[in-house]
């Protein structure tokens, strides 16, 4: 099977035999468990630009490389954190994202925490030394939704989508024109 991709591309999902495919998340993970993790046979890794909470995109970057799996063998999903929500903040962040993992592209690209955008809670452990002081998102999901589809049509994300979304939220979105159709859409846990 395949999760159809945007940019006409397809992301394998196929499990180990008959298991079904799991994503490996990097929270807490450092390098070394990473690499032990790809040659455990994983492919698919969850991370995001979330240091405070334990992602370093860095060390799974260091992993990819240090276990000599090609890339392209290798699916991405990172995240947009409400912090970075906006047409500027946005961008800022998948560049950001890039760099981080040593890649010129981002297999699966969600927004995330869709709680935070009202300030209720989230926002102290948003602030990561990369960002400016007084960083401050410069618009809403909808923003965020547009910069990656901007991405996804530069050939910089491969596919998007939302993580912990309500359905009303999601039919606002949604309900906006679309330049790209998310391939990927999860609900709150």
């Amino acid at each position: 099977t395949a999760l159809a991709g945007n940019a006409d591309k397809r992301l394998p999902v196929a499990g180990i035999g008959e298991i079904p495919v799991m994503a490996y998340g990097c929270g807490g993970k450092k390098r070394d468990e990473l690499l032990a993790a790809i040659r455990a046979g994983y492919r698919v890794f969850d991370t995001a630009l979330w240091p405070s909470w334990g992602y370093w995109q860095t060390e799974l970057a260091a992993a990819i490389e240090a276990s000599g799996v090609p890339r392209e063998d290798i699916i991405i999903e990172s995240k947009i954190a409400p912090i970075d929500f906006g047409k500027v903040s946005t961008p800022r962040a998948i560049n950001h994202a890039l760099r981080e993992l040593n890649t010129s592209y981002i297999d699966i690209l969600v927004t995330h925490h869709m709680s935070c955008t009202d300030g209720a809670m989230c926002w102290t452990d948003w602030t990561q030394a990369w960002r400016p002081e007084q960083w401050q998102p410069d618009g809403h999901v909808a923003d965020a939704y547009g910069a990656m589809e901007t991405a996804v049509l530069e050939g910089r994300v491969r596919a998007i989508g939302f993580s912990n979304i309500d359905a009303a939220t999601l039919a606002g979105v949604l309900s906006l024109p679309c330049r790209v159709k998310p391939a990927f859409v999860s609900n709150y846990y």
